[in-house]
């Protein structure tokens, strides 16, 4: 079955938008805390007339609440280095032992007879 050109680039692009938007970009962060804005006035109240007497200060202005700081990442330590690495020595290169502790033969071969035709006499 053919497939239009048109249609093939309209399905590529379409899947490489959609994992593009499934795999890419930044994470959504969420939005920063803020305080709750209040809606109601403050009620008006006509000023006294000056006295003698002094007037206590007024309240405080409630305390604004801070947005909440997500706690820091922690440091990455990089790991200790590793120690250095033990080559075994090599294996000990020692002769063979004889096969007769005297020597068997009289051409210093150990192969056999007094002349057993190596060519060592």
């Amino acid at each position: 079955m053919k497939i239009p050109r048109p249609v093939l680039a309209v399905a590529a692009l379409g899947a490489s938008l959609l994992l593009g938007g499934c795999f890419g970009g930044q994470p959504a962060a969420p939005a920063p805390a803020r305080p709750p804005a209040s809606t109601t006035p403050a009620p008006s109240t006509p000023s006294p007339a000056p006295t003698a007497t002094p007037v206590a200060p007024p309240a405080a202005p409630p305390a604004v609440v801070p947005a909440t700081v997500p706690p820091a990442a922690p440091a990455v330590v990089p790991p200790p280095p590793a120690p250095p690495a033990v080559v075994p020595p090599p294996p000990h290169m020692a002769p063979p032992t004889p096969r007769h502790p005297n020597g068997g033969d009289r051409d210093g071969d150990d192969n056999g007879g007094p002349d057993d035709g190596d060519g060592n006499r």
